[in-house]
């Protein structure tokens, strides 16, 4: 571990043993592993930020799926991410018209027919976000706020771009989002934190041993969860007033109680404790109460930071936010798979389909070329951004979404895969058999920019692929059992969520199957 603190600028890091951090610009075909034996990347001495660990925990779970975040009180984190880490709303209303500014899709329903996309449609299975909305007040004792529509039509909703990636597992990830946009380091206010030499470079409030407030460059890493968390809460698209700040988010929040206007099951895993039997948040605690509990009094005051016209916690919630999310997503890690299970030993744990399938992912498949490992993704820590990372694997012309650079989109993971669909970072594959044709005959755009060649696989050979894909559910996540449970969740535009406690869902998720049905909507099923 390592800690450095010299030329205002607070740096807290971790270092891996030799062996998980080995960079390789050459994938090579390495077996997909037990999950359990990759160590969680996480900042060393977060000890010096957080106070509480559970506590800080708790206080990331709550924010991260607490609609009174977003516009009107109705939007959180977890309306994008609440389905295995992605979002269950696939729908007309979650199509993006793509490049050239129209749905191509005919509607007005999105059915199993329309898939997969394939070159005919730059449509996009995007997130259903917030009404166009525009920032007016916020009461900083009450927490009131006032966002006034844009428009008259209340239903008019804003969609992202792309799909929604999952949240699921992220905590191995180097960069976040399908660009990396959101950097390893975490500079405590913003996405961005990897350039610490610049003169713009932002500040959180420190109080010193003198009982000063200072100014204080910051910096902590591995923390790209933390850089990512703090980006949609200002997007006008996915969860913001245009023209409300973090200062403001900060004011309508510290004073709240925390899901005020969601129900928490008193079983819930973390959040139980500060839950009575009628499956409500304690009212006598607040957001400030719970950032109290959580982290080092020196990054917590009332009194003025400076000349920014906000106080300490108001002017530092950016911080208090990122590393909060980042600890409660570090805990959604699935590694009791059949496959995990299998590779511990049990060899009962998956079919002689799946076996055969791993050697197609390991071998004539060539998957392992950016999906390695246990995590499954080259875009992990341990793969040390090598030069599969990020790919062009063909899904549009580079000229529709380049990504990183030259269309290269993040080699995210496939684990869960059985639930995360619709596939790629435009949704235009929705089964897991569609995704690996999709793969086999090299993409949909072929140009030298483009890394797949046609595999030239059988259909036996797709099926076994499949079959190890499957492997690769881990059934809490399919049940939002344990960690993976949740509050209750209003959906615009698609079914609201109960509060699950660390029991699961009596009924749980149902993926899409390739079985010609056009009623493909995420549903739930009996266990």
């Amino acid at each position: 571990m390592k800690a450095t603190k010299g030329n205002g600028l607070l740096h807290v890091g971790v270092l891996m043993a030799a062996g998980l951090l080995a960079l390789s610009g050459t994938a090579q075909a390495r077996d997909t592993g037990d999950l359990r034996d990759v160590e969680i990347p996480l900042p060393g001495n977060l000890s010096e930020i957080v106070k509480d660990r559970d506590a800080a925990v708790a206080l990331g779970k709550a924010l991260f799926w607490d609609v009174q975040v977003g516009v009107n009180e109705q939007y959180a984190c977890a309306t994008c991410h609440h389905k295995a880490g992605v979002d269950s709303r696939v729908n007309f209303r979650s199509l993006h018209p793509g490049a050239n500014g129209q749905i191509d899709v005919a509607g007005p329903e999105l059915t199993g027919a329309d898939f997969p996309f394939g070159r005919r449609t730059d449509d996009i299975v995007g997130s259903i976000g917030v009404p166009p909305s525009i920032f007016i007040d916020v009461d900083p004792v009450t927490g009131e706020e006032t966002c006034e529509l844009v428009g008259t039509d209340p239903m008019s909703h804003s969609v992202t771009g792309m799909a929604s990636p999952s949240s699921v597992n992220a905590v191995f990830y180097e960069r976040q989002f399908w660009d990396g946009r959101a950097r390893s380091v975490f500079n405590g206010v913003n996405p961005h934190g990897d350039d610490l030499d610049r003169d713009e470079y932002p500040e959180i409030y420190v109080t010193d041993a003198s009982g000063n407030i200072v100014p204080t460059k910051f910096a902590i890493e591995p923390a790209s969860l933390a850089s990512q968390s703090v980006g949609p809460v200002m997007s006008a698209v996915e969860m913001n007033c245009a023209g409300r700040g973090w200062p403001q988010v900060a004011m309508k929040m510290l004073p709240r109680t925390p899901l005020a206007l969601q129900d928490t099951a008193p079983s819930d895993s973390v959040l139980g404790p500060y839950v009575g039997d009628d499956g409500k948040f304690d009212t006598n605690v607040t957001y400030r109460d719970m950032i109290k509990a959580a982290f080092q009094d020196k990054y917590i005051s009332d009194q003025l930071a400076g000349d920014t016209g906000l106080t300490v916690e108001q002017a530092n919630f950016t911080l208090y936010w990122g590393v909060a999310v980042m600890l409660y997503e570090a805990t959604l890690v699935s590694d009791n798979t059949p496959w995990d299970q299998y590779m511990r030993g049990d060899n009962r744990a998956v079919s002689a389909s799946a076996k055969r399938g791993h050697e197609i992912f390991q071998g004539k498949g060539a998957c392992y070329h950016c999906h390695r490992d246990a995590e499954t993704s080259n875009a992990a820590i341990t793969n040390g951004g090598n030069s599969k990372a990020f790919a062009n694997i063909g899904v549009r012309p580079i000229r529709e979404n380049r990504g990183i650079r030259r269309g290269e989109h993040k080699s995210v993971t496939v684990r869960n895969a059985e639930l995360t669909n619709p596939y790629l970072w435009n949704g235009g594959e929705l089964t897991l058999r569609q995704l690996v044709r999709f793969y086999n005959k090299g993409g949909d755009f072929r140009g030298r920019r483009n890394e797949l060649d046609p595999l030239g696989l059988t259909n036996r050979e797709e099926r076994d692929l499949v079959s190890f894909l499957l492997t690769l559910t881990d059934d809490r996540v399919r049940c939002d059992a344990e960690q993976f449970d949740h509050p209750s969740l209003p959906l615009w535009f698609g079914d609201d969520l109960p509060a699950v406690g660390t029991d699961g869902l009596d009924q749980c998720w149902k993926p899409a199957l390739d079985d010609g049905s056009k009623n493909f909507h995420y549903k739930l099923r009996i266990r």
